[in-house]
């Protein structure tokens, strides 16, 4: 959370208990570092895929807009790096503040109905095309958001939002996509959002804290 106190977390695929990797619900885990108390909410992904095709139900990163809402890496395993081409990599926005407590549920018939409601906030892939970068070579692996400092465009202070890459340690790519290789580096790709988009981000203002 901005203020340090609170850490969030997200499960990358949904838990044993509630499914498996190819079921429909995951969990955020909530932790006060005062107290060390803890608290889960059940996120429902969006890419699971049907019986027709394979699917990536995966969450790569959450990052804080404020103490209560947040915005979630959704996203497949396809792109540069994987042979493939990069179809579904989002940000959904959330917000927990009436989100009920999951602790002591499981089973996906338990976590359907408290599952958390969200909004697309950024089609990363439908992004990059339009500034032409192609679904071929937009990193598998976007695993890494935050928020940087704010800068001005055109007169205009916007928020910036930085979105990585984990290229495992493969430099160059050589595939049937890329025949003749490609540099795969880690990539930053930067974002300009209007504060008008995010009225309630409050940025980390983080101290010396004394945790559990």
């Amino acid at each position: 959370s901005p203020d340090g106190m609170t850490l969030f977390g997200a499960m990358q695929s949904p838990l044993l208990q509630d499914g498996g990797t190819n079921a429909a619900y995951t969990r955020i885990l909530k932790i006060d570092l005062v107290t060390g108390a803890t608290n889960q909410y059940a996120y429902a992904l969006t890419n699971i895929g049907s019986a027709s095709k394979p699917k990536y139900p995966t969450i790569s990163d959450i990052v804080a807009i404020n103490d209560h809402e947040f915005l979630v890496d959704e996203r497949d395993g396809k792109g540069l790096g994987d042979g493939s081409t990069a179809v579904f990599k989002k940000l959904f926005r959330i917000d927990l503040t009436e989100a009920q407590d999951i602790s002591l549920l499981s089973g996906a018939n338990a976590l359907a109905p408290a599952a958390v409601g969200k909004t697309l906030f950024l089609d990363i892939v439908a992004t990059l095309n339009a500034h032409s970068i192609g679904s071929n070579d937009i990193p598998a692996k976007l695993e890494g958001v935050a928020f940087g400092p704010d800068v001005d465009v055109d007169g205009a202070s916007k928020h910036t939002l930085f979105v990585a890459n984990d290229n495992d340690f493969v430099g160059t790519v050589t595939d049937s996509l890329h025949p003749t290789g490609i540099d795969n580096p880690n990539r930053f790709f930067v974002f300009a959002v209007d504060a008008a988009d995010l009225p309630t981000y409050r940025p980390q203002q983080l101290a010396n804290r004394t945790c559990k």
